[in-house]
């Protein structure tokens, strides 16, 4: 059975390190999705709540936050978004 199509995605990735935005972006980008990258918990809110996406990747160690302490707030506001 072949691999089923997959659509693509509004994807927000929270990252502070520009060598693994820029990794992860073309990969992701090359797949058809649509990628916004944040370097901060304040900016990923921000955006989260502007135009929320179908995905968010989070690091764990943001500059001005715990991303762990990101990912319960975000999980809080919108549960449904896999994080």
């Amino acid at each position: 059975m072949p691999d089923s199509p997959t659509l693509p995605a509004r994807i927000l990735y929270a990252e502070d390190d520009a060598t693994s935005v820029a990794l992860v972006r073309a990969l992701l980008l090359k797949e058809g999705h649509e990628v916004a990258s944040v370097a901060t918990g304040q900016e990923c809110i921000r955006l989260f709540r502007e135009a929320p996406p179908d995905l968010c990747l989070l690091d764990l160690a943001l500059p001005d936050v715990s991303g762990l302490d990101l990912l319960r707030q975000l999980r809080r506001e919108r549960p449904e978004v896999p994080i």
